[in-house]
């Protein structure tokens, strides 16, 4: 479902003047914090070594392409067999970021969908400085 049908469906789209508030949910500026859950598979060789990398990569932020992303938290919920299973919470996220980092550390995600949007009301986001992440 679209943000500005799910805004629309929830009564929300008609209080803010040209989808205002949707933009400011997911606008990556606004730095709304977003919580995902990520099943991801883990090579077999060096399973506890990569885990540590890849929660290292969040924790610390990591250059991708040609800037390095914000510091997120991160939390390993649980690991079976070839499979973990992480909770991770981003302030900024660009296009394909958590993908893109477990990808950095030679992990494929199998599942990646998000459980939590910030709850803010439109008034009260800040924009991020332009120039830092």
């Amino acid at each position: 479902m679209r943000i500005n049908q799910f805004l629309s469906e929830a009564g929300l789209g008609s209080r803010e003047n040209k989808g205002d508030f949707g933009l400011k949910i997911v606008h990556p500026e606004y730095r709304c914090e977003k919580k995902y859950t990520a099943i991801v598979t883990v090579p077999k060789i060096d399973k506890s070594r990569k885990i540590e990398q890849v929660m290292r990569f969040f924790k610390c932020g990591t250059k991708l392409e040609k800037s390095k992303t914000l510091p997120a938290e991160i939390k390993l919920v649980g690991v079976e067999g070839d499979k973990a299973k992480f909770s991770i919470i981003i302030k900024k996220g660009r296009k394909s970021q958590i993908r893109k980092i477990f990808e950095k550390a030679r992990m494929n995600v199998a599942d990646l969908f998000r459980t939590r949007t910030e709850n803010r009301k439109a008034g009260e986001f800040e924009r991020g400085r332009k120039g830092r992440n």
